[in-house]
């Protein structure tokens, strides 16, 4: 059964960190290094790993440290699952994994992912917009559009008005009451001169019977004298009320003179 060592590190500036290294690979604080660490203990080759049959060894590579493994220094160090060692200042535990079960098992969860992928629906395409027609070769594209819109039907966007329904026949409609005729001897004259009085004439031929208000026309009347003082301004109705004071007064004065010059008269 084939195994290969991981290594997992337990102290150092990289706690936390996993790796594997190949066959006569080495380890150490050199770039170098199959696998480079971090230490301050570490020299720049440390140890070497080693495969002897089925078994691995991590071997000291003539470090000044050297390699550790329960308090206790040695040169070479056979490695079994759960083997802890330190290399200076780094610990370090190894676990054994089996390469055919390794593979098995990966080779399991690439069918599994491959199952659920070929399962899971597939997203129907979108949908592609249709293409513009191309407007054909020494013709722009306005005169195409115009030539569109003046071959279709012009309707009127103006809202139209709803026309009232036609009214049914005049044989449905009630018969109109007629007047009461005036009793015999009865004088129209008085109903004549009302209608006159009122501005009334009457109806003609075509009025269906109902009285028409006329009215009658008034002669335009030009001048100062024949308008209506109140539609003039305020100081004109002033200046003719002031004269209108001062012509009583020159009157009444003009009246007193002519009295008192017949008194004094022999």
């Amino acid at each position: 059964m084939d195994t290969r060592p991981r290594f997992f590190v337990l102290s150092g500036p990289e706690v936390g960190r996993d790796f594997t290294c190949p066959v006569g690979g080495t380890m150490g604080r050199a770039k170098n290094c199959s696998v480079s660490l971090k230490g301050n203990a570490l020299s720049r080759t440390h140890a070497r790993l080693e495969r002897e049959g089925e078994a691995w060894v991590l071997v000291d590579a003539g470090s000044r440290n050297g390699l550790t493994h329960d308090d206790i220094r040695v040169d070479r160090l056979t490695l079994e699952n759960g083997t802890e060692v330190t290399l200076g200042d780094v610990g370090l535990r190894v676990r054994l994994e089996v390469l055919e079960e390794q593979a098995a098992g990966e080779a399991v969860r690439g069918a599994r992912e491959t199952m659920a992928s070929s399962q899971l629906p597939s997203a129907p395409p979108a949908p592609q917009p249709a293409p513009l027609p191309a407007s054909p070769p020494g013709r722009p594209l306005d005169d195409e559009l115009d030539e569109i819109v003046l071959e279709g039907e012009f309707t009127d966007p103006s809202p139209t008005t709803p026309t009232a329904p036609a009214r049914p026949a005049s044989s449905a409609s009630p018969p109109a009451a007629s007047a009461p005729l005036p009793p015999a001897g009865a004088s129209t004259q008085p109903a004549a001169s009302a209608r006159d009085r009122a501005g009334l004439r009457p109806p003609p031929a075509n009025s269906g019977g109902r009285p028409v208000l006329q009215y009658s026309q008034v002669p335009d009347r030009r001048g100062f004298l024949g308008s209506d003082l109140a539609q003039h301004p305020a100081w004109v109705r002033l200046v003719v009320g002031l004269g209108v004071v001062a012509a009583a007064a020159g009157m009444g004065y003009l009246v007193f003179a002519v009295v008192k010059t017949l008194r004094g008269a022999p």
